[in-house]
Order: C-alpha cells, then sequence, then structure tokens
C-alpha cells in the first residue's frame, strides 16, 4: 500500500507527539502492508510556528527518514502536507510555501472547513489547478455538505477534483454508509490511512477488509496501490473506483504474515 495522508512527522501537529511515536507508528504501518508513504502534517495557523513553508516540511521528512533507515523500518516517505483551504491558500502555493508531492505539476492534499461551507470554493479550486497540481481532498465524509448531498462534489470531481476517503470511515455506521455511496457515484480516487497514531493503523486495516469485502480486491488495489503510484510517479492514468457491488467478493487479509 502506498499511504497518501498521513500524520508521521514528530511533534508538529495532532498526530505523533515525539519521533519515538513515529518510530512506533511506522512500525504498524509497515505490518500493516503499507511500503510508501505521503507524511501530511497540517498545514495551517496551528503549525506556522514548526511548519512555515515546505523546506522546512521537507527537512523535517528527511530527518525522519534518517531515524526510520537507522530503525531498519522499511518505509521510504515523501513530503506533503494537509493544507487548509483559505482565501489565501492560491497566494501561498504561488510562493513556494505549500508541500506540493509527486511528478510535475506535482499533487496538493486539501481539507476544507468542517463547520462552514465556502462559498466560491469551485472558482478556488478551478484557479488552483489551473496554474498547477492535481488537488486531492482529503476525507470527504465527513463535511457536512457532502452527507446532506453526496452529490455535492460531483461537478468538482468533473472539473478535475480528486477524493480521498479514509480506510477506518468503512468499518460502520453513517460515514461507512457515505463513503460506499460515494464510490457508488465513481467519484472516489484514493483511500488512505489519516493515521495519526498505531490505534489509528489498526482502524485502517479493518477498514480496508470491509471495503474488500463489498468492493473487491481490485478497487482495493486502485485506490491504494495503483492510483497512489500515478500521483507520485505518474506511472499511469488515474481514474475513479466503480465497483461492482453486486458482484460476491472474497475476503482477504492485510499486512504481512
Amino acid at each position: 500500500m502506498i499511504d497518501l495522508h498521513l500524520h508521521l512527522l514528530p511533534g508538529v501537529d495532532d498526530g505523533a507527539p515525539d519521533l519515538a511515536a513515529s518510530l512506533q507508528m511506522a512500525r504498524a504501518l509497515v505490518a500493516a502492508g503499507v511500503h510508501r508513504a505521503v507524511v501530511t502534517p497540517h498545514i495551517d495557523d496551528w503549525t506556522a510556528a514548526a511548519l512555515p513553508d515546505r523546506e522546512s516540511v521537507y527537512r523535517a521528512t528527511i530527518d525522519l527518514q534518517r531515524s526510520l533507515r537507522e530503525s531498519a523500518i522499511d518505509l521510504r516517505l515523501e513530503a506533503g502536507g494537509e493544507c487548509y483551504v483559505t482565501p489565501e491558500l492560491i497566494d501561498r502555493h504561488r510562493a513556494g510555501l505549500l508541500p506540493v508531492w509527486g511528478v510535475p505539476p506535482g499533487a496538493l492534499l486539501i481539507e476544507l472547513p468542517h463547520h462552514q461551507r465556502i462559498v466560491q470554493l469551485p472558482v478556488l479550486l478551478a484557479s488552483l489547478m489551473r496554474i498547477g497540481p492535481r488537488v486531492l481532498l482529503a476525507h470527504p465524509e465527513r463535511y457536512p455538505f457532502v452527507q446532506a448531498d453526496p452529490a455535492a462534489l460531483d461537478d468538482l470531481v468533473e472539473a478535475g477534483l480528486l477524493l480521498q476517503l479514509t480506510a477506518s470511515s468503512f468499518r460502520s455506521g453513517a460515514q461507512a454508509a457515505l463513503s460506499e455511496q460515494l464510490l457508488r457515484r465513481g467519484i472516489v480516487h484514493v483511500v488512505a490511512s489519516d493515521a495519526h497514531n498505531p490505534q489509528s493503523v489498526a482502524a485502517m486495516v479493518n477498514g480496508l477488509e470491509r471495503l474488500n469485502s463489498i468492493a473487491g480486491a481490485s478497487t482495493v488495489q486502485l485506490l491504494t496501490q495503483e492510483n497512489p503510484a500515478a500521483l507520485l510517479d505518474g506511472t499511469g492514468p488515474l481514474r475513479p473506483a466503480q465497483p461492482d457491488f453486486r458482484t460476491r467478493r472474497s475476503w482477504f487479509s492485510f499486512g504481512r504474515s
């Protein structure tokens, strides 16, 4: 698995509080079958002192990669971020402050405000995509406007927005139902862990097992390996999952034996 969303950098946000916790979570990720990951610390006012620009994220990622290597943890890291959407986002991108990752023109993981809808969101995203990176929206299943209307993102996806669901959202409850609805709409491109600790890595595994049971191994492969590789390395076309939910699914386990 290639994980495009996790909070592994030590001591910068609500993820790993220190290096020991980063190493513990990295071991859990490797045991779960993750061999490559984009570290995505929050990029917002909260983390501005620790991560003021993309270079600071790159340096922190290099330092953590060195620690993983010294600890014999076989996890390859790329530097990224979970960028909070504000009206200044485009100016910050043009100024080289946002951590874009992957082959040119690169990709940018974004997070929307949870309790308010940005009225000019389509215009902002269209402008951002026009000047450069592919835009990957983190955890749409959590936003109230998507919960109220699963079709709310259809036009943005048609215009080029990519969607990343959180693996643990498939486990049960209302988020599982919404995540399945988004899959059925054919607008989901990536599934990632959004891991903050080893417990959320375990939740990822449970969610992927559930996803496999309802949508099949080929869907899991597309969303956790093929599309993430396409974004990072330009290895092929990026396509949304279009699983056949009517087909009986076989079960398999994640992680290493």
